[in-house]
């Protein structure tokens, strides 16, 4: 436990050092949480549906977000989620999975200055070596959704329709999934310019794919399937109904907290037999 505790404190230490990650992880979500929710605040909640997505219309036609039907009242038009029930998650799955770049910037950095090296000499096992230095960044990424989503609350008027411990569960499956694509990451990058130039692509295109940019009810079909290969994807299916659906609780999102948590057990063991504590 003291080997964590001292893990935790050296790395919000260093991050809190590092301007660049600040601003990546609470300063830029927020300002395209910002642009995007005013973008599309015309579709908010203050706004009706058109006429064909009334009531009467069928199922099929009711409105949808990343393809989950949205509640209809009983005798009124439909209501259109708020804009900033789509921008908040979207922009902190995105920005929230660039979580992963960070630790594996870390993982080679220890790597390059011989930390690892010295580490291994310690009477420590391999596997206590990686939580150490795992566990630290889940905390952290728990800090960084808890902020996003308070500020979505706070700031822009985001309303959470379902359970908000239900919330707190799927996110840390996100943050966790997050975590263990930074060793993943880590285990394929030699430098830390390589793991900059190409991991950041990858995110981008994991977030656009997920829907994170785009949102997944905007797609073509064939592309919402196959955004389903992304971990994006399922987050964010399982933040709009928790954020939209009136009493969705942890049942209603169990399959896509599952499917995130299923993409974080791949990338760990992936990550933790292909890693490297030593380049040859």
């Amino acid at each position: 436990m003291s080997v964590l505790l001292a893990a935790i404190r050296k790395e919000v230490l260093l991050l809190l050092r590092d301007r660049g990650a600040l601003i990546m992880m609470f300063i830029l979500p927020v300002v395209f949480m910002a642009v995007f929710g005013a973008m599309f605040s015309g579709q908010g909640d203050s706004k009706q549906a058109p006429a064909a997505m009334t009531a009467q219309a069928p199922a099929a036609e009711a409105p949808t977000i990343g393809g989950i039907p949205m509640p209809l009242a009983p005798a009124s038009p439909a209501i259109l989620p708020d804009s900033f029930q789509v921008a908040v998650p979207g922009n902190a799955v995105l920005f929230g999975f660039f979580l992963a770049l960070t630790v594996a910037m870390g993982f080679v950095e220890d790597r390059r200055s011989g930390i690892w090296r010295r580490a291994l000499a310690a009477p420590l096992s391999r596997r206590t070596l990686l939580l150490s230095k795992l566990v630290p960044y889940v905390a952290i990424g728990m800090v960084q959704m808890t902020l996003l989503f308070g500020i979505g609350v706070v700031v822009f008027g985001m309303n959470i329709s379902g359970s908000v411990f239900a919330l707190g569960v799927h996110t840390f499956a996100v943050v966790l999934c997050a975590v263990c694509l930074g060793l993943l990451m880590a285990s394929f990058s030699a430098t830390e310019k390589q793991l900059g130039g190409i991991g950041s692509v990858v995110l981008l295109v994991m977030g656009l794919l997920g829907g994170a940019m785009v949102p997944r009810m905007a797609m073509p079909e064939g592309l919402k399937t196959l955004s389903l290969a992304v971990p994006h994807a399922w987050a964010l299916d399982g933040y709009y109904s928790l954020l939209v659906v009136d009493g969705a609780g942890l049942a209603d999102v169990a399959s896509d907290t599952a499917c995130v948590l299923g993409f974080a057990v791949g990338f760990a063991i992936l990550g933790a037999v292909l890693f490297r504590f030593e380049r040859d």
